[in-house]
Formats: structure tokens, C-alpha cells, sequence
């Protein structure tokens, strides 16, 4: 299990994954990998459900026939937003070392990013 704020994860982890996911890898650690994105997937959709309600509820129709946070509620919108984005969510999610990964070429950053995924 991996704790994450959603913040980091929405804004860290899954560009991240977006990157690591394009290399060729073996197989198992590719399995591994997309279990992991496939748990993440599920709190990121939660995630964008909520953030949709709270458009929804401070928001108006455009001309467009979208629905966009007016000025007037943007920082009720915010403050919201703000408090989804620093909650702690777990990732049922089972660490790959990176010897797995094989001879995969990423650049560290990326590992550092998913260091609570990734051991040595």
C-alpha cells in the first residue's frame, strides 16, 4: 500500500508513469507497472468526479453550453479544490525494484518521482 496526497499524484506521479509506461521493459515488471497505473487510474477518476462536482456547484452554463466556476465563487472553487488536492489516498500497489525494470533508460527524475513505487 502507498499513501500519496492527490495533489502529488495527479501532478507528479501519473506524468511520470506516462513516461516510464513508454519504455521497453520485461514483461514482468510491465505487468507490475500497469497494475500499479490501473490502481492509480481508479483515485484519479474519483478525483476528476469530485473536482467536476465542485465545477457543477460553483459554476454557470458559458454560451458554449459548458459549465465554468464564475468569478464570483472562484475562490470558494479554490479553497475546495485546494483541500481535495492535499488529501492522503492509498494505492493499493505492490513496489517494483529496479532491477526488474531492466536495462530501461529514464531519466532520474522520473525515478525520483516514483521513489514510493519503485525500490532499489
Amino acid at each position: 500500500m502507498v499513501e500519496v496526497k492527490l495533489k502529488e499524484l495527479m501532478n507528479n506521479v501519473i506524468p511520470a508513469f506516462a513516461v516510464l509506461i513508454r519504455e521497453t521493459m520485461p514483461a514482468v515488471a510491465a505487468f507490475k507497472i500497469k497494475k500499479i497505473i490501473k490502481a492509480i487510474d481508479e483515485q484519479a477518476e474519483i478525483f476528476h468526479e469530485q473536482r467536476n462536482e465542485l465545477i457543477k456547484r460553483y459554476g454557470a452554463p458559458t454560451e458554449s453550453g459548458d459549465i465554468s466556476v464564475t468569478p464570483e465563487n472562484m475562490q470558494h472553487f479554490m479553497k475546495e479544490l485546494d483541500e481535495l488536492l492535499e488529501l492522503k489516498v492509498e494505492i493499493e500497489a505492490t513496489p517494483v525494484s529496479i532491477s526488474e525494470l531492466g536495462n530501461i533508460n529514464v531519466q532520474s527524475m522520473v525515478l525520483m518521482t516514483l521513489d514510493n513505487f519503485i525500490k532499489e
